[in-house]
Parts: C-alpha cells; sequence; structure tokens
C-alpha cells in the first residue's frame, strides 16, 4: 500500500528501501540544496534500478561520485558502493544545468577486511605511522577542481578524473547514459578506443588468435587421494604477470578447476583492473587455475599442444602471435579499457568470458612483438634489481601508466619503459616465476 506513495513503487509488489529512501531525500531537497548519500553499486548501475536514475537525473545535478573499496564497510558489511552527491534543480533548471562529473576511484580506507587498521610504508614528518587513506587527497581533488576547473586535476587521472557531461547526455539534451558507476566511465576505456582507432598495425579480437583449453575436471572426484598443483587467485600477483604454484590435497577442492600446461595464458575474469595474467613457463608441470580464470592457447603454442594442435587444420590463422607478448598486452591499459565498463556484479565484479575474447590486441610483426617482449623482460629485470640492490643501482624513472605499453604496441616505439608502480608484499614475490 505505501508503494504507491513513491514514484519508484507504484505497479511494484515490493521495492528495496534503498531505492526508496533516494527518492524520498531528493523530494525533501530545497532548490540547489545539496544530498551527500552512501550507494551500494547496484543502484548505480543495475538495470533493475534504472528508474531511480532517471529519476536522480531529472531531479538534481550529479556533482561527484566516488567509489569505495570493497572493504570499506568491512567486518560488517561486504556491499560494493560510492558516495553520491547531487544538487537539488531549480523550477527553470532543465539539463544544461548538468555539468561535468567528478569521479574518484578510491583503493585504500586504511583498514583491512577484517577492521584491522591498514598502514602505509611512509611515516609522518615525526616518525609516526600513517593510515593507507586514500580518501584525504580525495578530498583535496575535489576542493582543487572546484576552485579551477577539471584541468586542475588531469595529472591525477585515472584515479581521480572529471567525467563530462557529453558521457550522459547527447546535443539534443536526451539522457543517452543513465550509468553512475565511476568504472563505467574510466580513463582506460577512452583511452583503449583511441589507441586502438590510431593503430599502424591490425587490430584482431582476441579470439582469433588464441583457442580456450577448456578442461573443468573436480580433483576431489578424479583423484581424490592424491595431491595436485593449484594456483589461485591469491597466488597470482596483481600486475606483474608473477605466480606460484602450491601443492594441495585433491580431496580439499571439491568443485570445478581449469587445468592449464606450459605455454598456456591464465587470465583472471574477477576483478580485471587487478591485471591478473599470466604465461606459464614451458617447463611447468600440469596444474589446475581457479574456475574464475580463462585457460587460452595462442596460435605459436597450438602445435605444442598434442591436445589442441589438431585445430590447426581447422582454424584459419592469418596472424603471427607470441603467447608472452601476447601475456603482457593483457595486463595493459588498452585490454582493461575495453573490460572495465563491461564489469558486472557487485562485490565482486568480473568480466564475461565473451567481453574478454572480443577484446581487440594491436599485432605488430612477429619480430617487433618479440623486440617490444625483450624491451619489456629488461625493464622487469631493472626493476627487480632496484628491489633487491637499491643502493648499488643509479634511479630509474618507473612507467607512469600501462598506457605506454599499449602506445608502443599500437606505433612500433621503443621508449625507455619501466615495469609499472608495484612492489611485492614480501621478499618470497621477488623469487616468483615471471614471464
Amino acid at each position: 500500500m505505501h508503494l504507491t506513495r513513491y514514484e519508484t513503487g507504484r505497479g511494484r509488489a515490493s521495492r528495496r528501501r534503498g531505492v526508496l529512501f533516494v527518492e524520498r531525500c531528493l523530494r525533501l531537497l530545497k532548490p540547489n540544496g545539496l544530498l551527500g548519500i552512501i550507494l551500494d553499486d547496484s543502484a548505480l548501475s543495475g538495470s533493475a534500478n534504472q528508474d531511480i536514475r532517471y529519476l536522480i537525473f531529472r531531479e538534481s545535478v550529479v556533482e561527484a561520485v566516488i567509489s569505495l573499496p570493497d572493504v570499506a564497510f568491512m567486518p560488517y558489511a561486504t556491499a560494493k558502493a560510492s558516495i553520491l552527491f547531487v544538487r537539488k534543480k531549480t523550477p527553470r533548471s532543465d539539463w544544461t544545468a548538468q555539468g561535468d562529473v567528478f569521479m574518484a576511484n578510491v583503493e585504500n580506507v586504511g583498514h583491512r577486511p577484517n577492521g584491522d587498521p591498514l598502514y602505509a610504508d611512509e611515516r609522518d614528518e615525526r616518525g609516526r605511522l600513517q593510515l593507507l587513506n586514500d580518501l584525504p587527497q580525495v578530498i583535496k581533488a575535489w576542493r582543487l577542481y572546484r576552485q579551477s576547473g577539471a584541468s586542475a586535476i588531469g595529472d591525477l587521472s585515472p584515479k581521480v578524473f572529471a567525467c563530462s557531461r557529453d558521457k550522459f547526455y547527447d546535443d539534443n539534451g536526451r539522457l543517452k547514459s543513465d550509468r553512475l558507476d565511476v568504472l563505467f566511465y574510466h580513463p582506460s576505456r577512452e583511452l583503449a578506443e583511441r589507441t586502438l582507432a590510431q593503430s599502424a598495425y591490425p587490430t584482431p579480437r582476441l579470439m582469433e588468435l588464441v583457442v580456450e583449453r577448456n578442461v573443468s575436471p573436480v580433483p576431489s572426484v578424479v583423484q581424490p587421494d592424491e595431491t595436485c598443483r593449484f594456483m589461485g587467485l591469491a597466488n597470482i600477483t596483481a600486475h606483474t604477470g608473477e605466480y606460484e604454484i602450491t601443492e594441495v590435497r585433491s580431496d580439499r577442492i571439491k568443485s570445478a578447476v581449469r587445468l592449464f600446461r606450459g605455454g598456456d595464458i591464465v587470465f583472471a575474469k574477477l576483478r580485471p583492473e587487478l591485471r591478473k595474467c599470466v604465461f606459464i613457463a614451458d617447463d611447468e608441470d600440469d596444474a589446475y587455475a581457479s574456475s574464475e580464470c580463462l585457460v587460452l592457447r595462442a596460435l605459436d603454442r597450438l602445435a605444442d599442444g598434442p591436445d589442441l594442435n589438431d585445430l590447426l587444420t581447422v582454424r584459419d590463422a592469418p596472424y603471427q602471435v607470441d603467447s608472452e607478448y601476447l601475456a603482457y598486452l593483457l595486463r595493459s591499459d588498452i585490454v582493461f579499457g575495453q573490460l572495465v565498463y563491461q564489469c558486472t556484479g557487485v562485490g565482486r565484479p568480473r568480466v564475461s568470458k565473451s567481453a574478454i575474447l572480443n577484446v581487440r590486441i594491436p599485432l605488430p610483426p612477429l619480430e617487433m612483438q618479440r623486440q617490444l617482449l625483450a624491451t619489456f623482460k629488461k625493464s622487469w629485470k631493472r626493476h627487480l634489481e632496484c628491489l633487491t640492490k637499491p643502493v648499488s643501482l643509479p634511479f630509474v624513472p618507473r612507467l607512469k601508466s600501462w598506457a605506454t605499453v599499449s602506445r608502443s604496441c599500437c606505433s612500433g616505439s621503443f621508449p625507455n619503459l619501466q615495469p609499472p608502480r608495484h612492489r611485492p608484499h614480501h621478499a618470497q614475490a621477488v623469487e616468483r616465476r615471471t614471464k
């Protein structure tokens, strides 16, 4: 009965209280009144909540969206959430009142999933521990943006950026996108589209360069009394291509896993922003990966896989690709930018197999792929040397982002590449196999 009081509740048997609360807040606001509210991301992106987003755009001007990490409200709640700021329109306002939207992606809020404090590596000027918290920097960026506009925060992208009104409205004032989740408008998406459009080389889809190894046994069923080699998502280091394989009892793995072999590429579908993609060394024995992974075999390795080489006779393969080069590209901005806006799910966002296989890969000639690969490997080796012998080596500027990798693969240029800003969590990470 009470649902009829709400525009978003009419004609429905039930409605989430959070959605009704947003509508109520908008009704209570005076013209030019400001609302700040924390919403779970399904309200900002889910198709079932499209009506509340239409209402938000109709009744208000969206000022800012700040995406919070999964751990923000742990251990008490696990929902992925964002902070939304909107300003109530005046009676004379129309769609032109909407300006650019300040957006930020917060990765750290000062505590761990169990609630314990999370400290930064650096101490303050008095030598005291500091919480690892991005929110103060976001507040500073917001003030700078309000004072000087979008150009003032350009150097902070992609963590902080201004999303143009053109992303939401067309030239006639029609709403063309009602999504309000930060990742949907991530700068890497535009970078990927622009870089691929300017590529001097072919950009085939990933499905044209690989074959999926789709063998999914349940170890506790097929070999219950034995141990098996297993690589979970936690065994793949974010961004770096490092991995480790552990020995586990088969009877502990009661769900389907993915078989992989030496020379395969393993790509994690869960949380693509972590860039968990690895090339498996050729001399590795057979092992299993989490079912949240895709196991791929590039065309250059098909002949080496006795269970897959028959596909060479039925697969038209006009392209030449190096497997290790491909693994590097699958961790780059140019691939992440094609996937970031296709994430689904709240709390554990993932991308579909279809989305992954349809990403476009810049493909220079094979010899140039190998030259680029050699440059990447040399840079990574220098990075590890700097970690283990920081005093004996000169300072080497690091790569600002994976964007440089993407542009190099599209243009064939060879900048002084350095690996992304990543430091292993412990000394053992340095010893992990990297390809």
